[in-house]
């Protein structure tokens, strides 16, 4: 009767009731829950008051940094969308009252814990609801697709605190039994993968390359560090690893009964995992094929547009992500884990972008923006570039094209964003990592500029490259002097002096380049055209 019960629970998806339990004890407390603990949650989503429409159907709403007057209108909003329930960080002062208003609005209220931060929620909540799935046909107790429930039930028989991790040491799925926990285990939960100087010293140790190498039980552990004893086992599909389970020493030693209970969940935790990342896997390449399809013009918006449930008519942006790396193997691994951090982030700012690789770049879609939207899109850009850099470890710029009408002018801001990027990486126009299109346009045409150049050399000066190869032949400095002479806007003591020139020396120079190139400098539009060049190529002016 229990095992159906969990099948019919698993078959609803993630229930309020189940995930409370999931996030653990001393993480989320239920206030309120006028409509009980059965109401489904179909992911988190943080709230913007100058946006609340964005708010839909079985929402967990995130109440990030909400003033006390803005609670009212918080869970006004969120009950009037459907959502499942509202959750606030813990005040006194505040929830006492929340309480009761959400109680009169018919929604869950929930106090979340001030010891962890709302990304850290957010990841949290969109795992559990990721990795609760259909029940088996087969009566099994354990859902295929829970990775939740089969932590549970690997900890409840070996007697120690589990985790479920993917092969880069992301946590897939823990168990929150009442068992003892150490400082690496809380800090691996809150972070939703193993601390970076846990990863390094486990790979310095050898201790990756033991477990990836064997199909047997692994142990580690390092008690003056603080760190109990843990057992690991490598989960396998055929010879691809996809993860792996470790187990952490409860009050009692591990014995070989633990070590035979891992072996024997790990094919079990094989399928979990598979189930897991071919659903994301496959809706993610999906997504992200429409949009590269958009972006590469091999697709029309309209096609796009209702493959991604967008509006073709509302305006968008593009951001276009540079990953700062040099070998292609890496860029392979990294580009996948970019992919996903920017999704969630920018998730949180719009429910329906997508996010798709193309080259050394991430593309993101930002739809349905307005002026004010923007505004705040520039603002989530830089936070995800720094958050991004800082959690994959490598140099990552981004750059923001203009909002565009409708979806059909997409490929203009992609195109934008390009540019942007391009300022950063290959001119001094820029020195930061994150920029709009508005903020670098002037350098932007100028790469623009020199583009159509190169494209099409019947627009160069003739004269220009004579005077260049003038000056290589013979040693003479007449480009940079007519540089000088531009750059100054045509006064002669202050282009002098930036050359280090006496003005009448700085004259007669420009007699002469005029000589042997023939530029007419008195002519406005000689001097346009020849500033223009200089600007778009400026290799021409290192002679």
């Amino acid at each position: 009767m229990a095992s159906a019960s969990r099948q019919q629970e698993a078959a609803r998806g993630l229930t309020l009731a189940r995930a409370v339990e999931t996030l653990g004890q001393g993480i989320v407390e239920v206030l309120t829950a006028p409509a009980g603990l059965d109401v489904e949650i179909h992911g988190p989503r943080i709230y913007d008051p100058l946006d609340p429409g964005a708010l839909g159907q079985g929402d967990l709403v995130l109440g990030v940094n909400i003033a006390a007057h803005g609670v009212g209108p918080l869970i006004a909003h969120a009950a009037g969308a459907g959502a499942a329930a509202v959750a606030l960080k813990h005040d006194g002062a505040t929830l006492g009252e929340a309480a009761g208003t959400a109680q009169s609005a018919g929604i869950a209220l929930l106090a979340v814990t001030p010891a962890i931060t709302w990304d850290q929620l957010h990841a949290l909540v969109s795992s559990a609801v990721a990795a609760t799935g259909a029940a088996p046909s087969d009566g099994n107790e354990t859902p295929v697709g829970d990775l939740f429930a089969l932590a549970n039930a690997v900890a409840a028989v070996v007697g120690g605190a589990v985790t479920i991790e993917d092969a880069r040491s992301n946590v897939l799925a823990y168990s929150n039994l009442d068992q003892p926990i150490d400082e690496p285990r809380r800090q691996t939960i809150l972070g939703r993968r193993v601390p970076e100087d846990w990863t390094r010293r486990l790979r310095d140790e050898g201790v990756f390359r033991d477990l990836w190498a064997s199909d047997g039980v692994i142990r580690f552990g390092d008690p003056d560090a603080g760190a109990r004893m843990r057992l690991a086992v490598a989960i396998r599909a055929g010879t691809e690893v996809l993860g792996s389970i470790w187990v952490m020493e409860g009050d009692e030693p591990a014995s070989a009964r633990t070590e035979q209970a891992l072996r024997e969940a790990a094919p079990l935790a094989a399928l979990h995992v598979l189930r897991h990342r071919a659903s994301g896997d496959l809706a993610r390449r999906e997504r992200g094929g429409l949009l590269r399809g958009l972006l590469e013009r091999h697709r029309s918006a309209t096609e796009v547009g209702t493959g991604l449930g967008l509006d073709v008519n509302s305006p968008c942006a593009v951001v276009g992500f540079h990953l700062g790396v040099e070998d292609d193997a890496e860029l392979a691994l990294k580009r996948a884990r970019a992919v996903d951090l920017i999704t969630l982030y920018c998730e949180a700012f719009r429910r329906r972008v997508v996010c798709a690789w193309i080259g050394r770049n991430v593309y993101a879609l930002l739809p349905s923006l307005d002026p004010a939207s923007t505004e705040r899109a520039v603002t989530l850009v830089a936070d995800i570039a720094d958050r991004s850099t800082q959690a994959l470890g490598l140099a990552l710029r981004a750059g923001m094209g203009s909002t565009v009408p409708s979806l059909h002018e997409a490929c203009r801001s992609r195109e934008e964003a390009d540019r942007v990027l391009r300022v950063m990486t290959q001119t001094s126009a820029c020195d930061r990592a994150v920029a709009h299109i508005d903020e670098v346009r002037v350098p932007a045409i100028l790469l623009a500029l020199g583009d159509l150049m190169r494209e099409h050399p019947e627009l160069r000066l003739p004269a220009l490259d004579s005077l260049a190869a003038h000056d290589a032949q013979h040693s003479k400095a007449y480009v940079q002097t007519l540089k000088a002479y531009l750059d100054a806007l045509g006064d002669v003591t202050v282009a002098a002096k930036a050359m280090k020139l006496h003005p009448n020396s700085f004259r007669y120079r420009l007699r002469r380049l005029g000589e042997v190139s023939g530029l007419d400098l008195s002519d406005p539009g000689h001097r346009l055209v020849v500033g223009l060049h200089l600007l778009a190529q400026p290799e021409a002016s290192d002679g």
